[in-house]
């Protein structure tokens, strides 16, 4: 047992990144996610994505969208279709607040180009 002050303290700074990753993924055009409870990353349903266009092509599927991300974006998402959910991703908040920031902002830019 010992001392809980560390692990009391890294319960509280991912608590803070989960709410900012969800009050910011709440406010991003096409996407939506559920609160987690447990968990280090955020289930994002990614739905209204897939019909939009990008670049004069649509996104079509999860795969497609992860590529754009990491490749057009320097954002990495995790494809939830093993899970059996082909319209969601997975973002982790285990890592920087200020990490999260940067990629929050640059999913923001990319949905702001669908059509």
């Amino acid at each position: 047992t010992g001392p809980q002050d560390s692990v009391f303290a890294m319960n509280q700074e991912f608590n803070k990144r989960r709410d900012y990753m969800y009050e910011r993924v709440s406010n991003i055009k096409y996407i939506s996610a559920l609160k987690p409870q447990g968990a280090f990353y955020l289930f994002v349903d990614i739905s209204e994505i897939l019909d939009r266009e990008y670049k004069g092509s649509k996104v079509g599927d999860v795969a497609n969208l992860a590529k754009i991300l990491i490749e057009e974006y320097n954002v990495a998402v995790i494809p939830c279709v093993d899970f059996g959910f082909c319209d969601h991703i997975r973002l982790s908040y285990a890592i920087s607040l200020d990490q999260i920031k940067k990629g929050l902002d640059r999913m923001e830019d990319f949905t702001s180009k669908l059509v």
